[in-house]
């Protein structure tokens, strides 16, 4: 993630990686018993989202299901001593990786959000024109809004254009921005 600047989103998958590294560097840093970690996340498609881990020489496994929406994975530690990790060491892995699977679903969530947000100010952002272009449309045909809609629809199937740049070249005829009012369709 170096030469990021502070604008550039972060996908989600990103997060994900850098969540893993730091639960893997955690568990060995924080459990005397733990010698390396290993996670990985697939999506729903199974493409791999993340890995992230660090290794050594073990003895004894302890793997976790890790389970962030459409996401599954699993956390793997691994133990240097045969005799594997204590229930106060198992508890905190599992608290540990709830923490990061919490993380990353609310990311993930977010990031969809995100998205939504931007196509809802899109949608008012361009609402404004389509109205306009109903009114116009009404007024002119003596129709009504139903109607108008349908109107402004077919022309913008019939120019192969959106619905919202049939609606702008309707308001910018009634008001033109060089004074002269053009014919209507």
């Amino acid at each position: 993630m170096a030469g990021r600047s502070g604008t550039d989103p972060i996908a989600p998958g990103e997060v994900t990686a850098v969540l893993l590294v730091g639960l893997c560097h955690r568990l060995v840093a924080v459990l005397p018993t733990v010698a390396a970690a290993n996670a990985v996340l697939v999506d729903a498609s199974g493409t791999t989202r993340a890995v992230a881990g660090s290794s050594a020489a073990t003895k004894a496994c302890l793997s976790l299901p890790m389970n962030a929406g459409p996401w599954r994975g699993s956390v793997s530690v691994h133990s240097t001593n045969g005799i594997g990790f204590s229930n106060e060491d198992e508890g905190l892995i599992r608290t540990l990786t709830a923490a990061v699977q919490d993380v990353v679903r609310m990311h993930r969530d977010a990031a969809y959000f995100e998205t939504e947000l931007d196509g809802l100010r899109t949608a008012m952002a361009t609402r404004a024109s389509i109205e306009q272009a109903k009114g116009i449309v009404m007024a002119i045909r003596g129709v009504g809004p139903e109607a108008a809609f349908e109107m402004l629809s077919a022309q913008s199937q019939m120019d192969n254009n959106k619905l919202v740049a049939v609606a702008q070249e309707i308001v910018a005829s009634v008001h033109p921005r060089d004074g002269r009012q053009q014919q209507h369709r």
